[in-house]
């Protein structure tokens, strides 16, 4: 998935978007063997949400939907309470569990690793559900500065391999 980001480096909204991001990294070896004929370019909006959320965030509420950058899709996101735990949560994003939360944050870009791959998100994900919907504010900046896009987008790629690095290390 990391390597993708760099063969695609200004994702229309990605690229236009100078905000934080949050990833939901799956493993290589799932996107190579579940999802053969899906678009790398789709998997890789549909794993990356518009804004900071951190673990303890997202742990807030019981479901929360969050805005994709994939346009007009959001993520949903679960919160299962541990039987006799009160500081831990398991999380799921659109069913799939986030087994490594926070592999990587500098406050800025985050990173959750996920047992495995979503699947493409459907158009009725801002909406399909009964629950309150959950989004920050954040908007997007009508800047145009390439140097800029292109800059930001080569430090998210290198980020993201990194705690790509980091998720295949810690197994």
């Amino acid at each position: 998935m990391a390597s993708a980001a760099t063969h695609h480096p200004n994702l229309p909204p990605l690229a236009r978007w100078h905000g934080p991001i949050t990833v939901f990294a799956p493993p290589d070896i799932s996107l190579q063997t579940s999802c053969s004929m899906c678009s790398r370019r789709r998997l890789l909006l549909d794993h990356i949400a518009l804004g900071y959320y951190p673990y303890s965030e997202l742990t807030a509420a019981p479901t929360i939907k969050i805005p994709s950058a994939s346009v007009n899709l959001c993520l949903n996101i679960d919160t299962v309470s541990a039987t006799f735990s009160v500081h831990h949560a398991r999380l799921f994003v659109e069913g799939v569990e986030i087994s490594h939360p926070e592999v990587y944050n500098d406050g800025r870009y985050i990173v959750h690793g996920l047992r495995t791959f979503l699947q493409p998100l459907s158009r009725y994900s801002c909406f399909d559900r009964s629950h309150s919907y959950h989004c920050h504010g954040d908007s997007m900046p009508t800047r145009s500065d390439a140097t800029s896009v292109s800059m930001s987008a080569m430090r998210v790629s290198i980020r993201i391999r990194e705690a790509i690095a980091r998720l295949r290390d810690a197994r």
